[in-house]
């Protein structure tokens, strides 16, 4: 809208797979379309063609639409009266954050942040609410961490002004060289230019705000070529169930992205494109 030059508007919005998450979570176990359908009893005819998705979709919320009314809730700004925050961080999407003590001071709170995330709020993996974060933060830099904190999905997918809104609260900004990224090059459209066109919005803004630009290895091991051990992983089902977050991007054998160390020299050469 903006590119445009129409004002930007803020439209309600309700998403239906977390209103089932909020409102279903002590009745199913796993939250998807599938299990969404089956849970209201909606025959999916096509599965992953838009317009079958869309039609079963929106008969899976009228059916959700009775059980709020019958909760009491007629209005959009009520929903989220159903939010109970003891119990509904375990049904968000996470993102990942770096954290270095840098005092003695900061080491006791990162230990405390720590503990918290290990007993408190342990579901499947430690989480680490935002609340507690802040209440521990002094004395501790705090970053997004890599792929998977929220400033290079924010930076890929949303524009300038909320990219400026998220860095805000980050002390400095961890980023991979494009390569650490390989496993998102086939779902973009220009592949590894996309990925080099985001790590340069976030270096503009981070410019901007005064964050320090931090590159890492992002490594899981020392040489490139024990990358075939990580390979092995990916593709191997996890202890509990479920496979690796990984697997998702990469279908073949092998594709996962190179994740050994590499040295200042390295890094200086693979970010050569920043002149």
């Amino acid at each position: 809208m903006k590119k445009c030059g129409m004002e930007k508007k803020v439209f309600p919005v309700i998403d239906t797979l977390n209103l089932f998450r909020v409102g279903y979570h002590d009745e199913v176990k796993a939250f998807n379309l599938k299990v969404l359908t089956s849970y209201f009893k909606v025959k999916q005819e096509h599965h992953h063609r838009a317009s079958d998705d869309t039609r079963v979709t929106a008969l899976c919320f009228v059916y959700m639409l009775e059980d709020l009314y019958k909760k009491g809730i007629y209005n959009y700004q009520d929903i989220n009266s159903l939010i109970d925050p003891n119990v509904h961080y375990k049904y968000i999407i996470p993102n990942m954050v770096t954290i270095l003590a840098k005092n003695p001071s900061g080491y006791k709170n990162l230990l405390k942040l720590t503990s918290d995330a290990m007993t408190n709020h342990m579901y499947g993996s430690a989480r680490l609410l935002k609340s507690i974060l802040d209440k521990y933060r002094e004395g501790n830099l705090v970053s997004t961490s890599l792929e998977r904190g929220e400033i290079f999905e924010v930076a890929l997918n949303k524009d300038i002004e909320e990219l400026e809104r998220r860095m805000a609260y980050y002390d400095y900004i961890e980023i991979l060289p494009p390569d650490g990224y390989s496993h998102f090059y086939p779902s973009l459209y220009h592949g590894k230019d996309d990925i080099i066109d985001t790590l340069k919005r976030i270096i503009s803004v981070a410019d901007k705000l005064g964050k320090m630009v931090v590159a890492v290895s992002g490594s899981h091991y020392l040489l490139p070529d024990e990358k075939r051990y990580r390979d092995i992983l990916i593709d191997t089902p996890q202890i509990g169930g479920g496979v690796s977050k990984l697997s998702r991007y990469c279908k073949e054998p092998g594709h996962a992205p190179y994740a050994h160390f590499r040295t200042t020299d390295e890094l200086l050469d693979e970010f050569s494109f920043l002149g």
